[in-house]
């Protein structure tokens, strides 16, 4: 499935997805690619009696910028199926001019797994053969990364600092008390935001559609990286979105982000969000997710 957004020559398209400094509005675009993965899912599960729901987006990698003046493809496929969930590739690349000529260059990737759904519940899926080598490809690295997935969960479970580790955090933190070292606490990088979800935001099953949901959580991992490293961070991928349970309309959603690693010009946000009815009798953690930022100066370098 190919979806075009025409940015080129429309200035109101533009504007609507222009963030500054000639960037390109990354918490819409996520929200984009959501809308696109599930219309390439239903498609394919066209006449079958079942639907679909973001169960995760297990990968968003930006490889090179996105300008807000070019058009940007977003080419959706179906990877391969697992019984009741399935994989959703989308490829986005830009068409801009080069002396004259149009040219194509691939600037992002992102992987979904989409789980099936109908009226009792998660469904199975309808089998999906691939045909053509390229597909016969991408299934093959589809089921690659999902057993990568399920090892890395698996090994991060049982993970537990090293004596070298508990001893390099310690020295840190009689460094920090002993104030020979310039350092901010974890928890002094955490921000919070709350929402209220409308009915604008609903899905074909009732609930809060889940770009919607990614589109929150880019900004609220944005405004901590920023104002961690006072610049100009710059996506440079997600790591797995989960989605632990759907948000309703009329939910108030509080995202909380906080800056978990800092390399010489990158940084990590981990951003969990909770919902809580309009009563406030039940909180739930509905998603968590990983954002990885590079820090640029006004010349985004």
């Amino acid at each position: 499935m190919n979806y075009l957004m025409p940015l080129r020559g429309s200035p109101p398209m533009q504007k609507r997805y222009a963030h500054f400094q000639d960037a390109i509005r990354f918490d819409k675009i996520m929200a984009e690619i959501d809308l696109v993965a599930g219309m390439c899912s239903y498609h394919y599960l066209e006449n079958s009696g079942v639907g679909c729901v973001t169960a995760a987006l297990d990968r968003f990698d930006v490889v090179h910028p996105i300008r807000p003046n070019n058009n940007i493809w977003m080419r959706a496929s179906i990877n391969a199926v697992f019984n009741k969930s399935m994989e959703v590739g989308v490829k986005l690349t830009t068409s801009f001019e080069d002396e004259g000529k149009f040219d194509e260059k691939h600037v992002a990737t992102a992987y979904f797994t989409m789980a099936g759904m109908d009226a009792n519940g998660t469904a199975v899926l309808p089998s999906f053969t691939p045909i053509t080598q390229e597909q016969q490809r991408r299934s093959a690295d589809a089921h690659a990364r999902r057993q990568e997935n399920k090892q890395s969960r698996y090994q991060f479970s049982q993970l537990f600092p090293s004596s070298e580790e508990l001893e390099a955090l310690d020295d840190l933190r009689d460094a920090h008390s002993n104030r020979n070292i310039e350092t901010i606490l974890m928890r002094d990088t955490r921000h919070t935001t709350e929402v209220e979800m409308y009915p604008e935001y609903v899905n074909n099953l009732g609930n809060v559609f889940g770009g919607r949901i990614m589109q929150f959580v880019y900004q609220n991992a944005y405004i901590t990286a920023q104002a961690h490293c006072r610049a100009y961070p710059v996506l440079a991928g997600v790591d797995r979105m989960d989605f632990l349970a759907p948000v309703h309309i009329g939910d108030i959603v509080l995202l909380e982000s906080r800056v978990v690693h800092v390399g010489k010009k990158s940084l990590s946000i981990e951003t969990k969000v909770s919902s809580r009815d309009q009563r406030g009798s039940r909180t739930r953690l509905t998603n968590s997710c990983y954002f990885s930022f590079v820090a640029t100066d006004e010349q985004r370098q």
